[in-house]
C-alpha cells in the first residue's frame, strides 16, 4: 500500500516549493502569461510531472500578494485581456533563498535516499535467503514450518525491525 507524501495543508510541501521555484526561474528569463508558465514548467523539466493550471495560478496569486511577482493586464488580439507576470527584485531574493535552502538539503536528501535503498536491498536479500532456506526445510521442522506460514509482508516487517534493532546497537 502506497503512503501519501508529507503535506502542508492539502498538498505535498516540496511540490509546492518546486512549483514556486520553477515559476520564479521562468519569470527571471522573460515575462509570461499564466498558461505559458503552466506548459513551460513541464517542458523545461522544472517539475516532476504536469501541474494543474489552477495550482500554477494559485501560486502566481500568492507570489503576487507577497510581492515576488507583478502582473499587468494586456489586451489579447484574439480574446479577453490576459495577465502578464514578471519577477520583482523581491522575487529574485526569494528565489535565491529557495536555492540556498535546496543546496543545504541536497546532501541530506541524497544520504536519506541512499540509506533507504541500502536498507531495502538488505531486506530483500534477507527475504531471498529466508525463502531459500524455507524451500529446503522439511515440514517436520517446527522452526521452518512456522517461518513458512508467515506471509511475505510479515517477514519483511520482522526483518526490518531486526535491522533497526541491530543498527541501534552499533
Amino acid at each position: 500500500m502506497r503512503q501519501a507524501a508529507p503535506t502542508v495543508g492539502r498538498r505535498p510541501a516540496l511540490v509546492e516549493g518546486i512549483v514556486e521555484v520553477g515559476l520564479l526561474i521562468l519569470l527571471g528569463e522573460t515575462d509570461s502569461y499564466g498558461y505559458e508558465l503552466v506548459t513551460a514548467l513541464t517542458r523545461r523539466g522544472l517539475v516532476p510531472r504536469p501541474v494543474p493550471p489552477a495550482r500554477v495560478y494559485e501560486a502566481l496569486r500568492r507570489l503576487e500578494l507577497e510581492g515576488a511577482v507583478l502582473s499587468r493586464h494586456e489586451l489579447s488580439p484574439s480574446g479577453p485581456e490576459r495577465r502578464r507576470y514578471a519577477r520583482t527584485s523581491a522575487g529574485t531574493r526569494r528565489l535565491s533563498n529557495w536555492v540556498e535552502a535546496l543546496r543545504l538539503t541536497e546532501h541530506s536528501l541524497r544520504t536519506v535516499l541512499d540509506a533507504y535503498e541500502s536498507q531495502r536491498k538488505e531486506v530483500i536479500s534477507m527475504c531471498h535467503k529466508t525463502s531459500t532456506c524455507q524451500c529446503e526445510a522439511t515440514p517436520a521442522s517446527e522452526e521452518h514450518g512456522h517461518a513458512v506460514s508467515e506471509s511475505l509482508e510479515a517477514r519483511v516487517a520482522r526483518l526490518e525491525a531486526e535491522l533497526r534493532e541491530s543498527r541501534s546497537h552499533d
